[in-house]
């Protein structure tokens, strides 16, 4: 999926979350992977007028605790 398919709001949520994954020494295959898993719920969210932050919380907070897990599986 292509992020120019989403909102503006979500754009920006994925673009926050990103910059806070890498923040956190996240390589850019984790990031990857972790966008690959949650950009169909987004997409699918957003044709029913839900944005990202309301599906997920703050980029950030969803951020951390994604490397939170990831460093506890690691």
């Amino acid at each position: 999926m292509q992020l120019e398919n989403l909102t503006k709001k979500n754009q920006e949520f994925i673009h926050i979350a990103t910059t806070q994954l890498i923040k956190d020494s996240k390589s850019d295959a984790e990031i990857k992977a972790l966008l690959e898993d949650i950009l169909p719920s987004i997409q699918d969210a957003q044709n029913k007028g839900i944005t990202a932050r309301n599906l997920y919380g703050p980029p950030t907070q969803w951020a951390a605790s994604q490397t939170q897990a990831m460093d506890e599986e690691g």
